[in-house]
């Protein structure tokens, strides 16, 4: 049994029912002693402010928990016996502050205003049409002249760059080896110029490009086979071995002015609102890095992922490669939205985006509204806030070509049976405008006419420009097996 020691004689005393009464005088005391008597309650009123929050008009009631006394007189008093405890908790259901027994502290700190965030604000989904706003756009506008190839590459790699490249590379292999590699910077431009020939013309092993019957003149006069695998073993774009303190948390620290050369590159181009596609891609990679992701139905699953944003035709206009804790791609609405967000801003105001569903949430297409930006992408149905209003038709239950359509402010979506059911969401296009498109029909074994609606059809044909950038990179990609 549990024991209680007396505070006045000291001696141990069982723990009884009746005890553990009296130290708790029945519950009816309590130490904090509060000057007012209990007031009425009265809601208080909430002040609406412009961020979607409201502030307390009063100062609201303290939790038990949330008091913070500033003067204790003191502790409670010696009880002299068990039976004085029972017979001050027979003497009145309340205690007060001039009893000696059990001395309450006030309460005097007054509090402050409180913020409170009010929950998400409903969204109405109503079964209405959608007036599809303009797109006249007049594509991408067409240079002035015609420049070399050269000069083009010449945008995104110049001369400056080389020089830092020739310099960071005898460095590490300065540290590295202890040797002299005294490579130039015209040196670098031919390492870079044999990749490109070993781009065009394929072979499965560097060393195939010196073999006597195979060889190639052009890279087998530029440079040494044996030269060529140094320089790509010590290729260094910076000239140390730690990351500095502002490139502390960024693991690309290392090809880090590589990477901001060639988005320089990329802000050189010619841009007039148009239409263009964000989606993700793939830089092959499988070597060890702790980046490398894979990604299922990627013609390269493995590799590093690349947030990229190209016009409809697949020029590339910027990227963001991903690597965890990026804070270009932090947002509070998460980093589908993040990402989308942040390539916008390479993106002329005026603009239609095109995305796929990893990235389309309603809220997104809000914020895009407010930036002055059309977007449009398939949607996924459990992104969509209040979708216990939408009562969408099963989809066994649709034939092939019916159109359901909801609306909510400037935000539709549109559910459309083609072999499969398709949700898309969009700020410019809905489903109210269709348009005709050729089906098989596997009864009739032929092709049918099938009504489909704008977006679809606007979204078909604007948002593979990432797979055109694809395609294009792939055509001239250079797989060699090193240690970098």
């Amino acid at each position: 049994m549990a024991a209680f020691l007396d505070p006045v004689t000291g001696r141990r005393m069982p723990l009884n029912n009746d005890l553990v009464l009296g130290i708790l005088n029945d519950g009816n005391c309590s130490e904090l002693d509060f000057d007012d008597d209990d007031e009425e309650f009265i809601p208080l009123q909430l002040e609406n402010d412009e961020e979607g929050e409201v502030e307390l008009s009063s100062p609201p009631r303290l939790s038990a928990a949330a008091v913070k006394s500033e003067n204790i007189k003191g502790k409670v008093s010696k009880r002299k016996s068990t039976s004085d405890n029972m017979n001050e908790s027979e003497a009145g259901p309340s205690c007060s502050k001039k009893s000696k027994q059990t001395p309450c502290s006030k309460v005097t700190q007054k509090s402050k205003a409180v913020i409170v965030k009010l929950p998400a604000r409903k969204r109405l989904w109503k079964k209405t049409d959608y007036i599809d706003k303009s797109h006249n756009y007049s594509g991408h506008p067409q240079p002035n002249e015609i420049r070399s190839p050269v000069e083009y590459y010449n945008d995104y790699y110049n001369d400056n760059f080389y020089e830092r490249m020739a310099l960071c590379t005898n460095l590490y292999y300065l540290r590295k080896t202890g040797r002299v590699l005294n490579t130039t910077k015209p040196e670098i431009k031919k390492l870079i110029g044999i990749h490109l020939l070993m781009g065009i013309l394929s072979y499965p092993r560097i060393a195939m490009y010196w073999r006597r019957n195979i060889k190639v003149d052009m890279i087998v006069s530029a440079m040494t086979r044996d030269r060529l695998t140094t320089l790509r073993n010590s290729l260094h774009v910076v000239d140390s071995d730690s990351p500095p303190v502002s490139e502390a948390n960024n693991p690309l620290w290392k090809v880090q002015p590589m990477i901001d050369i060639v988005r320089e590159g990329c802000n050189k181009i010619l841009r007039t609102p148009g239409r263009y596609s964000i989606e993700e891609q793939m830089i092959p990679f499988t070597g060890k890095c702790h980046l490398r992701q894979l990604v299922k139905n990627k013609p390269r699953p493995v590799g590093l992922k690349n947030f990229v944003v190209t016009t409809s035709e697949g020029l590339m206009v910027d990227f963001e490669i991903y690597y965890g804790n990026n804070p270009a791609l932090s947002h509070p609405l998460g980093l589908g939205p993040a990402v989308v967000l942040r390539l916008s801003q390479s993106v002329p105001r005026g603009s239609c985006i095109f995305f796929d569903r990893y990235f389309t949430t309603v809220p997104l297409l809000e914020e895009l509204t407010k930036m002055d930006y059309h977007g449009t992408g398939t949607i996924m149905l459990n992104r969509v806030p209040d979708r216990q209003q939408l009562k969408f038709k099963d989809d066994k239950k649709m034939t092939r070509g019916e159109i359901e359509q909801r609306v909510s402010n400037d935000v539709v979506l549109v559910k459309w049976k083609d072999s499969k059911a398709v949700l898309t969401a969009s700020n410019c296009t809905g489903g109210t405008t269709t348009d005709i498109v050729k089906r098989y029909n596997k009864t009739e074994k032929c092709y049918v006419d099938v009504g489909a609606p704008k977006i679809v059809t606007s979204y078909n044909s604007f948002m593979g420009g990432v797979d055109v950038l694809d395609q294009s990179m792939e055509y001239y990609r250079t797989f060699m097996k090193t240690r970098k």
